[in-house]
């Protein structure tokens, strides 16, 4: 009889990283001893903001406070731009905290239900009209201004159709009122939202009796223009109350908004990440073998302790700055990774050679140099 080995591949790996682990030791400290701390407490956060330039180390630190809480028998999820909208970020993290189906029993069933329903109804549709469901929805719930921030929206409708999407939803609600018998059917059909968030929160509460929750939520500069209204309304309370056994860590390029944010800021620990320190990125680069003074000393001219930038750097380690092409493109290709646009892309990397610009120097820069000019 086989037994399940007492040390698996995904525990050695963690353990390895947490050793290669450079820098952050007080708030990893403070996130540890955070877990310990009764939800009645004063001192006691729930929410961890974790933020700062791209490339700075904010999914690395988010996946070492992942490592904390599973340690200490934490249930947890992990949310990123895969997810596409809020009703994917559920189902992810009901698959992710219960995956042998337990406590989300409820919402999993109507959720399937809302699947067959929303097919039915646009299988009555032609293409067109079920585009006019899809974005015409999200556009109604938004707003024209937001809905033009989510990038199914964004990237193929023009302000004008989705505008008419806006007054196109009301008649495909009409459809869908009529093609259903089922009230209840119309209801999470026409606000799925609304309908599945309180099963969803049922499921958390089932699972909060006995374990602590652990829910992390990365690339929020990208998925925030989503969830961050949803989020909030969970922790206020708009669908039914939360369960006290969580932390929730939101990580990001900005902080969260202060004014937005400002209700739960007594529950909030805001975690501002800088580049390494010289000394850090000495030490990181020590434990990855990197001794030679004048490898190092390039390194950090080159990186300014930018921990994404060392890192690679240190998988091939250049003799001198002439050879750090490759990774310097590799760098910018990541902090570039979101913009799609040719002219705002070009612009972005002519203004980052000189201190200082304005308005002037870009539009002349355009005009003479700028993709599509000529």
């Amino acid at each position: 009889m086989n037994r399940e080995p007492s040390t698996s591949f995904q525990d050695i790996l963690k353990a390895r990283v947490r050793v290669t682990f450079v820098g952050r030791e007080d708030t990893i400290a403070d996130f540890r001893h955070n877990l310990s701390v009764p939800p009645e407490d004063p001192a006691r956060r729930f929410i961890y903001n974790v933020y700062g330039q791209g490339g700075v180390g904010k999914t690395t630190l988010l996946g070492q406070f992942r490592s904390i809480a599973e340690e200490v028998r934490a249930v947890s999820a992990w949310v990123s731009e895969a997810q596409g909208d809020v009703l994917q970020v559920m189902t992810h993290l009901a698959d992710e905290l219960d995956p042998k189906n337990r406590a989300f029993g409820e919402f999993r069933k109507r959720q399937r239900t809302y699947q067959q329903l929303q097919a039915e109804v646009q299988a009555g549709t032609n293409a067109h009209a079920g585009l006019a469901a899809t974005a015409g929805r999200a556009a109604a719930r938004l707003g024209l201004g937001a809905a033009k921030q989510v990038p199914v929206v964004s990237s193929v409708l023009s302000d004008e159709t989705v505008q008419e999407l806006v007054t196109r939803a009301g008649d495909w609600t009409a459809y869908a009122a009529q093609k259903l018998a089922n009230r209840n059917d119309v209801q999470l059909v026409q606000h799925p939202r609304e309908v599945l968030t309180p099963l969803f929160l049922k499921g958390l509460h089932r699972l909060a009796e006995k374990h602590l929750l652990a829910l992390f939520f990365d690339t929020y500069e990208q998925t925030g223009t989503y969830l961050d209204d949803w989020l909030r309304a969970i922790l206020r309370g708009d669908y039914g109350s939360m369960p006290t056994q969580f932390v929730m860590t939101i990580g990001g390029r900005d902080p969260l908004d202060l004014y937005k944010w400002e209700p739960f800021e007594a529950l909030i620990g805001r975690v501002p990440l800088e580049a390494f320190t010289e000394e850090e990125t000495k030490e990181y680069l020590s434990q990855k073998g990197v001794t030679d003074p004048g490898t190092i000393d390039t390194i950090w001219r080159a990186s300014r302790g930018l921990p994404i930038f060392v890192a690679m750097l240190s998988a091939s380690p250049p003799r001198e700055a002439g050879t750090l092409t490759a990774a310097t493109e590799s760098v910018v290709d990541l902090f570039l990774k979101w913009e799609q646009d040719p002219q705002q892309r070009y612009l972005t990397l002519k203004m980052a050679a000189p201190r200082y610009f304005n308005r002037d120097i870009a539009a002349a820069i355009l005009e003479d140099e700028g993709p599509g000019t000529r």
